[in-house]
């Protein structure tokens, strides 16, 4: 019953392995506060449980979890990002839920958004915690790409005491003449986001992670720039 898949990852959790798929049309696209995220065994792919937690279905003011698109996770924490409904009309999200592993319930919501330089909500899309296994000892935290504010966020993590640190901006589109910024990749020594306009990919050093630090000239490619893959 779950509708538009999305991201898929893999993330083992006290020992257990799963998959994680979200869904942006949840339980139903004709639902305007769609979005879900399927909990999977990864050997058999039994469904080990459906997430949900709808905003009109939550008392006020609690977490909930909304087109859920990109998401990314570090021991017992998955953050997921809160995109677009998937008719492109019905509402547009502007921060990420924050999903505690060991009971698969989202348990924080962070408002990842500044400027509207399109007018639209911010539209997080894809988001890279990043964490000691893609850079040696570094301080974890997590970068958000934001579809129509044409930014890159940090997010701290304290892993002592599980708590996310205020979001702080690591690069504006709208200063730099670039928009929709949409995917993270990364190989051994370089993270690349690219950017749907102009079209471009940007360059970063890993071992500079979390800050954006250049490792050298943008890659031009083309309007529309999304997915990457190495050879």
């Amino acid at each position: 019953g779950q509708q538009v898949g999305e991201d898929i990852i893999w993330h083992s959790v006290n020992g257990k392995e799963y998959m994680f798929v979200t869904f942006m049309g949840g339980t139903g696209v004709d639902q305007a506060d769609a979005g879900s995220i399927g909990v999977f065994d990864p050997q058999s792919n039994a469904v080990v449980k459906i997430i949900e937690a709808r905003k009109s279905k939550v008392a006020a003011g609690a977490p909930y979890l909304m087109y859920p698109h990109g998401m990314s996770a570090y021991q017992d924490r998955m953050v997921v990002t809160s995109t677009v409904h998937p008719d492109l009309a019905t509402g547009v999200g502007n921060g990420i839920t924050v999903i505690d592993l060991n009971t698969f319930q989202p348990i924080q919501n962070i408002v990842i958004e500044d400027a509207k330089p399109v007018g639209f909500p911010s539209s997080p899309v894809e988001v890279l915690f990043v964490r000691p296994s893609i850079v040696p000892g570094v301080a974890p935290a997590v970068l958000v790409n934001t579809m129509f504010g044409f930014e890159t966020w940090k997010v701290p993590y304290d892993e002592t005491t599980k708590s996310f640190g205020a979001p702080v901006k690591a690069y504006d589109g709208v200063k730099a003449g670039t928009g929709v910024p949409l995917e993270f990749y990364g190989n051994d020594t370089e993270l690349f986001i690219s950017h749907s306009l102009p079209g471009i990919v940007k360059r970063y050093k890993l071992s500079g992670l979390p800050e954006l630090v250049s490792s050298g000239e943008d890659i031009k490619t083309g309007p529309g720039a999304h997915h990457m893959i190495f050879f």
